[in-house]
Order: structure tokens, then C-alpha cells, then sequence
């Protein structure tokens, strides 16, 4: 019996019934906590329960990859998949909406499916489920810290009465550089038992320093940087907004993005739901080569004209330190409807607005359900890192940052880190370092006050047949099908 695997749950929905079952059962003799679910419309309610591996025949796969990849997205434990090849392909197309969720993507033919290959592949697909990337694994390794660190607690306690009468987080009432720190040890384990991660982080970078120069305590201070690092991981988010009043920022960190409406065939990065935009696969490509911004139509039908030139279709155009506009689905009377802004803020981020044009009315709504969350919302394309107090940025997504400023960097989550001598709050706990942009936290810039929200999915609509006449003769261009 393989011990190294027991207790993971993992669900299977095969193509074949008959072999479904066969894998389940042998999946039970390997330890496994394995269920058969005998519909692909029964995995979105299963994955509501954290789960490790979902097991899918290749035919399931390659016809419901985009709704899988966006209910796995959403799973607590963020599973690998495991594709049951019935044929010697799979879909490129599908491979990679999944690893653009990072979510662990593993494959295996009937012919090898002996326990001993079949253990392997589970094995793998766990491993690669880093605590970066699973919660379940981040959240056990918190609670083993924790628990190290209140041994340790317990132990001193036995000579140091201050420890045992420090409930609380007090520099007020403890003379001593240890005395305090352990003080802070207690709080700190509690708040990290409790759930309150970005208060437990504020307390581990104070207690670091505390115990940054005292070398009796390095044993304490690696196990604090364990634990800091334990909830760093747990508050790392890869999809966020930045919403104020006014404007809602979504940082996207890419070297290549597609714009356009929803698409069940490609994941779209800027996804504005409106008629007037090809699907993402013929939409706009924004991209970032040799330190350059490139523009690029991918054969929208409507076409995309900067001042009285159109994009060529499959040849990128260099975009222009600055503002760049662009009108979409022109009509005979030289009106847009829409219109996309690009404002290269620096030489490694680029702004993304869209607005109505002079051909907009009130018929476009119906073309545009998502009109005004639309309109408010900014994409900041990076490469690297931004600035939010740089002005050509600030300005084009209307923040109006002048005394404060912060960065925001990506690795492996959404990172914000202070300007020169300066800081900045998340939850109203002040910090100088950089810290994870956590979802569902507000962060606080100087006089700006932002919260921070996990990215809401956007879902591909069925197209809708524009009647004839529903538009004027000055908009039927416009308003043509954009497939």
C-alpha cells in the first residue's frame, strides 16, 4: 500500500462508464479517497469540497476545458488534472487555459494503466501542486510552524515568568529586547491560528526585527520567517482589482495580451463584452518585445483605425510613448462607437481604457450588457513592475497620485512594495517592505484608499443576431457581425 498517497481525494469522470468504475475501485485499493462521478455535470458541484486530482477522459476534456478551467479556478484546493487518453492527442488549445490558471495538467493512455504508473502520475501531478499554488498544503504547513513555535514558547516559559504573563502584544510593559519579542511570539501564533493572516504577517516582520541581532534566538527567528513566508503564500492572488470610487484597476503582469469579448476557445485578457469586439482570437494583441510595445489586429471584422490610418490585420504596429487612440467599427460618416485608449505610461506598462464614440446611442446597449462596469475599469499592463504614483500612469487611470506613491510587482501573486522611505497600510497595519496584494484587504496609499477584490470572471455570451433595421444606416457598419 502506497501510505505516501492515502487520504487523497480524487474524482474520475471517464468517457466509459464501465472503465470509470474500474479505475475507482482500483484508486480505493491504492488508499485513495476516489469518487465516480458519472456526468460532466456533476464535477462543478463536487469540486465545491477541496479535492486533489480530477481524472477526465480525454473526450470531456477537449469539449469542456474552458467551463473546467474556470470552476477548477475556483475550487478551494486548486486540483491537478489528469487527462485518460482514448486517442494519442490532446488539445494544445486546452493544455494551456489550464496553465494559465496554474493549474497542474498530467495524462496517461488505458494501456498504462497498472498501479504502479497510475500512482506514479498521481504523485507527480501532487507534487507539482506546490505550496504556492494549494492551499490545503499552505495551510498545513502554518499550522506546523505554529505549533513548533509554541513549543518553544512553552519551553522558556519554564524559566521566563514574563512569557507566561504576556497575553498581549506589549512593548509598553516588557524592558527587555527577548521579553518583548516573545510577547509578540504569543500574539503572533494567535493571529495566525485565528485567520487573521495580514495582521499576523504585520507581527512577524516586527518580531524579525526584534530578533535580528540576538543570535540565542536565530532557531525562533527562522521559524518566523517560515511562518511569514507561510502567509505570504496563503495571501497571494494572481487575478485581483484595485477598485476606489471611481475606477476599478486590474494589473495584468504579460508580455502578451489579447483583448476582445469573451472566447470559449482562448482565455482573453482584457474582456469587454461588447458586440463591437471580435472574439479574443481576432481581437487586439497588445505586446511587450525588445523593451517595445507592439499593437496588433488579429482580423476583428469591424477593423481598428488610429486617426485616419486602419490597422493592418497580422501586422503589428509599434505603439508610441504616450496616448494612443483607437476607433472601432468606424461607419461611412466617420463615427465610432467604441473606442480603446492605450496610454503608454513607461517603458514597461501600458494603460488600457475603453469608452463609447460619437456613434454610441441607446441602441448599444443592447450590443454591450456590460457597458458600465466596463467603463470604469482599467487594465495596467506590465512587464515587470509599476509605479502607482508615476504621473503619465496615475493620470490615465484617473488614481490623481501626487504626495505618495508604491510599486506593484508580480511573483507568483501580486506584490506591493513602498517607495523610497515611505509605507503604506493594508488593513490599517503599517508596513515598510513589500507585502502580497491580498484579496478582500484595503490598502491605503497616503490620502488613497483602495480595495482590493479577487478578479471576477467574465462568461462567453452567445452571439445575438442584431435585427435588421434596429440600427441606422450610419451605424449597420458598425454593428455587423464580429465573429
Amino acid at each position: 500500500m502506497n501510505t505516501s498517497v492515502a487520504k487523497q481525494r480524487i474524482l474520475v469522470c471517464l468517457d466509459d462508464a464501465v472503465g470509470a468504475n474500474r479505475l475507482t475501485q482500483q484508486l480505493l485499493t491504492l488508499d485513495y479517497d476516489a469518487a465516480f462521478l458519472q456526468a460532466p455535470e456533476k464535477i462543478q458541484p463536487a469540486l465545491e469540497n477541496p479535492c486533489d486530482a480530477l481524472i477526465l477522459g480525454s473526450e470531456t476534456f477537449a469539449r469542456e476545458f474552458a467551463n473546467l478551467a474556470l470552476w477548477i479556478s475556483l475550487c478551494p484546493s486548486l486540483p491537478a488534472v489528469v487527462v485518460w487518453l482514448n486517442d494519442e492527442s490532446i488539445d494544445v488549445r486546452a493544455v494551456e487555459a489550464f496553465e494559465r490558471r496554474k493549474i497542474p495538467v498530467g495524462q496517461i493512455s488505458p494501456k498504462d494503466q497498472d498501479s504502479v504508473h497510475l500512482a506514479q502520475i498521481l504523485a507527480t501531478c501532487s507534487d507539482s501542486k506546490t505550496a504556492k499554488s494549494n492551499p490545503l498544503i499552505v495551510r498545513s504547513k502554518k499550522i506546523a510552524v505554529v505549533r513548533s513555535l509554541l513549543e518553544d514558547i512553552v519551553d522558556q516559559a519554564s524559566s521566563d515568568t514574563t512569557v507566561m504573563n504576556s497575553q498581549t502584544w506589549s512593548t509598553e510593559h516588557s524592558g527587555a529586547e527577548g521579553a518583548r519579542a516573545n510577547g509578540n511570539l504569543i500574539w503572533l501564533t494567535s493571529l495566525a491560528l485565528q485567520g487573521q493572516p495580514v495582521a499576523a504577517l504585520s507581527v512577524c516582520h516586527t518580531v524579525e526585527k526584534e530578533l535580528h541581532d540576538q543570535p540565542a534566538h536565530d532557531n525562533l527567528l527562522r521559524k518566523v520567517r517560515e511562518l511569514r513566508g507561510c502567509l505570504e503564500q496563503e495571501l497571494l492572488a494572481d487575478k485581483i482589482e484595485l477598485v476606489s470610487a471611481e475606477t476599478r484597476i486590474i494589473p495584468l503582469c504579460r508580455n502578451r495580451v489579447l483583448i476582445g469579448r469573451p472566447s470559449t476557445i482562448r482565455d482573453v485578457d482584457v474582456a469587454i463584452n461588447c458586440r463591437w469586439l471580435s472574439r479574443g482570437e481576432r481581437g487586439l494583441c497588445l505586446s511587450f518585445v525588445d523593451s517595445g510595445w507592439f499593437i496588433e489586429d488579429l482580423g476583428n471584422a469591424n477593423g481598428y483605425f488610429i486617426g485616419e490610418s486602419q490597422l493592418e490585420s497580422g501586422k503589428p504596429m509599434s505603439l508610441p510613448a504616450g496616448r494612443t487612440v483607437i476607433e472601432l467599427g468606424r461607419s461611412q460618416d466617420r463615427r465610432a462607437p467604441i473606442v480603446l485608449t492605450f496610454t503608454r505610461a513607461s517603458d514597461a506598462a501600458v494603460v488600457i481604457a475603453v469608452s463609447v464614440g460619437a456613434a454610441f446611442d441607446k441602441m448599444g446597449h443592447q450590443a454591450w450588457p456590460t457597458l458600465q462596469d466596463d467603463l470604469i475599469k482599467r487594465w495596467v499592463v506590465f512587464a515587470d513592475s509599476f509605479d502607482l504614483g508615476d504621473e503619465a500612469l496615475s493620470d490615465a487611470t484617473g488614481l490623481g497620485m501626487r504626495s505618495a506613491s508604491a510599486i506593484v510587482s508580480f511573483k507568483d501573486g501580486f506584490w506591493v512594495s513602498p517607495s523610497l522611505n515611505s509605507h503604506f497600510r493594508l488593513n490599517d497595519r503599517l508596513f515598510d517592505v513589500p507585502v502580497p496584494l491580498a484579496p478582500d484587504a484595503d490598502l491605503e496609499i497616503g490620502p488613497l484608499s483602495l480595495r482590493i477584490v479577487r478578479c471576477r470572471e467574465i462568461t462567453p455570451t452567445t452571439d445575438r443576431v442584431v435585427e435588421p433595421g434596429q440600427f441606422t444606416a450610419s451605424h449597420n457598419r458598425a454593428s455587423g457581425a464580429a465573429s
